[in-house]
């Protein structure tokens, strides 16, 4: 679909996806979910958006003004470029890269390549080429036709934290809750990616309560990897145990990467992710499942509730004890991830620090670990853009989360894997308005070192059902697919330097 307007300066939308719903000048893309009739919706949203959950894009438009929005977490990716005479708006950042061509030459962001290439993604509303922006998550973006534009965030701003690691429970159960029932009413076919783990069996344990019709699937790794081999045993065991439809999906990871790579680079250009077993895996269930089926993907709970560090062992329990204690208690796990890991690591000093810390963390460890005062300086300008609405340390926390990570290429996969394949009935159940704001205000920090992600478990039912003896297979070791796949990726932001340097 391409629009026109002749405002100020020429407008042009171009969004080459099916429509969720269109009724006259009112177009939903994505698979929104809401607590409101969103056919009787128009104009201006933001006082609503926080009803809607699901990835979303919503576009209106009359002859004096058009609004853009996006989801909580920017599930859904719209690019931006805008010059003197132009503002561009689409899904295909491939677009305007031929635009600027045209006319001239692409920049690069230094700065935005030496985050992506330590992070896989940029920054919210950012790429590495310069002029070429993202629509920020939780936004509201407004075209006037005299040319005032605007981008407002529609985030609830000051919310204050009560610590109820009970309440906190109680209400991530309602708000999933909220989301499934809208599946009550369905005739789609239902799956959910199921890995067995805390995440998966907490949403398989609503689907059931809600007596919803659904089958589980693993995607399963060729050749092998250890980690994925585990997975697979603890999920089929799971399976079993809770009496649910099991489909194992194998992918073969090599022919994936021979006939799609060029594809995978090019829808997650700026959101770099090994991406070969959801591609591959959607590839499989096109021939199994039909395109209006809807698919649940638990990701997204370990950056809400937890921030990342989830794991069993240690290493984990000493990164959770970082990130929520005071500096006199993180003294000594610091100390121990220098040696471990041979790092030159710094306590953050002030709030500022720590922000920067928690932007730039090294594998969850939250530390300063880059000494770049250019690279330091643009992340702070970056979290104080973000957050100088709100003043709480876990408010601006949330914030940052939400516009680097949840943004970026790990949540990124979890949608543009189906829709490649024509799948656009996607949901993150946790990557929601009122499951953030909950856990924005109730969340027990204390609580979370010791249990981690406690509000999607039951202590009492862990470590129930333990993994079977491996089997005789030689496991490879993915990270060798892993460069292999990045290497495209760099090989592709190359050609972009190569293709500057000959001009």
């Amino acid at each position: 679909m391409r629009l026109e307007f002749n405002f100020r300066k020429k407008i042009i939308i171009d969004i080459n996806d099916s429509f969720f719903y269109k009724k006259d000048k009112v177009i939903w893309w994505g698979y929104p979910i809401s607590k409101i009739n969103l056919f009787e919706l128009e104009g201006d949203l933001s006082e609503k958006l926080n009803q809607i959950s699901g990835y979303f894009l919503y576009l209106y438009y009359n002859d004096n003004e058009i609004i853009i929005s996006s989801d909580i977490t920017g599930g859904y990716r719209l690019y931006k470029y805008e010059d003197e005479s132009i503002l561009f708006l689409t899904n295909n950042y491939n677009l305007i890269i031929d635009y600027i061509k045209n006319s001239g030459h692409l920049e690069i962001d230094e700065i935005q390549v030496k985050f992506w290439k330590k992070h896989r993604y940029t920054f919210g509303d950012r790429t590495f080429i310069k002029k070429i922006n993202k629509l920020p998550p939780h936004s509201t973006f407004r075209i006037l036709k005299n040319g005032k534009n605007t981008v407002k965030s529609y985030f609830k701003k000051d919310l204050k934290r009560k610590p109820d690691k009970y309440l906190h429970k109680k209400l991530i159960r309602k708000d999933i809750i909220e989301v499934f029932s809208y599946l009550t009413n369905v005739k789609n076919e239902i799956v959910i990616l199921f890995s067995g783990g805390k995440d998966s069996v907490f949403l398989v344990s609503i689907l059931k309560e809600l007596k919803i019709n659904f089958k589980a699937v693993f995607l399963y790794a060729y050749p092998e990897y250890e980690s994925n081999y585990n997975d697979f045993i603890r999920a089929k065991e799971v399976a079993d145990h809770l009496d649910i439809d099991f489909i194992k999906v194998e992918v073969d990871l090599e022919k994936t990467k021979k006939y799609l790579i060029d594809n995978i680079v090019n829808e997650m250009f700026f959101d770099k992710h090994y991406s070969l077993l959801h591609f591959g895996g959607f590839q499989k269930l096109k021939d199994i499942f039909t395109k209006d089926t809807i698919f649940i993907n638990g990701q997204s709970s370990d950056s809400i509730l937890s921030f990342g560090p989830s794991e069993k062992g240690i290493g984990s329990l000493l990164k959770r004890i970082i990130l929520y204690s005071p500096n006199w208690v993180s003294f000594l796990p610091k100390k121990i991830f220098e040696h471990k890991n041979n790092l030159k690591l710094k306590l953050p000093k002030n709030k500022n620090e720590k922000l920067i810390a928690f932007t730039d963390e090294k594998e969850y460890i939250f530390l300063l670990n880059d000494f770049d005062l250019e690279y330091i300086k643009s992340i702070e300008e970056y979290n104080t853009s973000i957050t100088k609405d709100v003043t709480e340390l876990f408010m601006k926390q949330m914030l940052i989360k939400i516009n680097t990570f949840l943004q970026g290429s790990d949540n990124q996969v979890a949608i543009k894997a189906p829709k490649y394949f024509g799948f656009n009935n996607v949901i993150l159940p946790f990557a929601i308005p009122d499951l953030i704001y909950h856990t924005i205000e109730y969340k027990d920090n204390f609580h979370e070192i010791f249990f981690p992600k406690y509000a999607v478990s039951k202590e009492n039912q862990l470590n129930v059902l333990k993994l079977k003896d491996k089997n005789q297979c030689t496991f490879t070791n993915p990270r060798i697919i892993e460069n292999e796949v990045y290497d495209f990726f760099d090989n592709k932001l190359n050609d972009i330097y190569y293709e500057n340097f000959k001009i």
